[in-house]
């Protein structure tokens, strides 16, 4: 039966078992907690069980494979548009670390979090330590799919951490047009879709011609949508010439968007918002925007021209008109606010009452 203990100059719990020779065992479990050390050493005795009776190998890490190595492999596959912006992250916040030359066999949930812990002392956000968290995950999971390594992955069992989404500015028209200028010719066509089309990324990276765009460019057909609900909206005037060069350039078969990299499918990872934030820094517009506002901006400003709610619903492909309502409240009661004034100016300046009052400040 194992044990935790703790031992004196150690911040660690320690753990004792026999394992499947039947010889005992004593390790840090590089845990804080107590209840963290118990629950890896059920897991442990339940391994040591398993390789008694030969249901797994003697060794969950045979090639002795640490941290670092794993990570390293990961990253080398990564496509070449989403490459650098992850290498670079994982570079300075994981490999720098000591928990990058931890075994495998060894590496622990515990030892990660206390990595995250450090990092979030040093400054970093919760946001970021959270692309961390799901870098790791994917480059160990990468491992076992090798079978390189036989346990469980440690990092998917790292909780996600809850943060404040930060505040991010939206768009005029005038504005979205000067970052489309400033672009070339595919990502004009790109952020061109995402702002006059009010598409998401994911939707503008798998159009394809021919079944998402019609061949007069008026209209997109969405058919892979968050909602799981095919839908189709019309392009406006605006986006049509930034589309129409993007057409001349793949010759209007295939993905709308290839990879410059591959000519395949443009990776999820690709920084998009750092080509924007890129874009208004040059132009000298002092918003903070991510891609998705783009997305924001043009919802705002049909709301907010009078459109009414349900044609921008389905224009978003919002399942129910009440997420559109809460998502841009503060929009639609400005745009209300609008059409009230604008009502009452009216009758205002038609009224035959001869009663009604002068507006106040305009002369007789």
């Amino acid at each position: 039966m194992g044990r935790v203990y703790s031992r004196k100059n150690s911040p660690f719990w320690w753990i004792a078992y026999v394992d499947a020779q039947g010889v005992e065992q004593r390790q840090s479990s590089k845990c804080r907690a107590k209840a963290q050390a118990k629950a890896l050493l059920v897991e442990i005795e339940a391994r040591e069980q398993r390789r008694m009776r030969g249901l797994e190998p003697a060794s969950r890490n045979p090639e002795g494979l640490v941290l670092r190595e794993v990570v390293e492999k990961w990253m080398a596959e990564l496509p070449d548009d989403s490459r650098e912006q992850t290498t670079s992250t994982l570079r300075k916040h994981v490999l720098s670390h000591r928990v990058a030359d931890e075994d495998l066999e060894h590496l622990t949930t515990g030892a990660l979090e206390d990595m995250r812990r450090e990092l979030l002392g040093r400054g970093l956000s919760a946001e970021t330590t959270n692309k961390v968290r799901t870098y790791l995950t994917a480059a160990i999971n990468g491992a076992i799919r090798r079978q390189q390594f036989f346990g469980e992955n440690p990092a998917a069992r790292m909780k996600r951490l809850k943060h404040e989404s930060p505040t991010f500015d939206f768009l005029t028209t005038g504005e979205i047009l000067a970052v489309l200028e400033s672009l070339d010719s595919f990502w004009a066509a790109f952020f061109a879709l995402g702002s006059f089309g009010c598409m998401r990324r994911d939707e503008i990276r798998t159009a394809r011609w021919g079944s998402s765009v019609s061949p007069d460019l008026r209209t997109v057909t969405i058919t892979k949508t968050k909602s799981k609900r095919p839908r189709r909206i019309p392009l406006v005037d605006l986006a049509q010439p930034f589309l129409r060069a993007q057409l001349e350039a793949t010759e209007g078969r295939g993905l709308i968007f290839p990879s410059p990299a591959t000519g395949k499918l443009l990776h999820k990872t690709v920084p998009v918002a750092k080509r924007l934030r890129d874009a208004l820094e040059t132009l000298g517009i002092e918003k903070n925007c991510r891609f998705h506002d783009l997305r924001h901006s043009g919802a705002s400003i049909l709301l907010m021209g009078g459109v009414s709610l349900p044609t921008v619903q389905d224009i978003l492909g919002h399942s129910s008109p009440k997420i559109t309502s809460n998502t841009y409240a503060h929009t639609t009661l400005e745009a209300q606010r609008a059409a009230m004034n604008a009502a009452f100016e009216r009758d205002l300046e038609t009224a035959q009452n001869p009663h009604t009052p002068k507006k106040k400040g305009l002369a007789k």
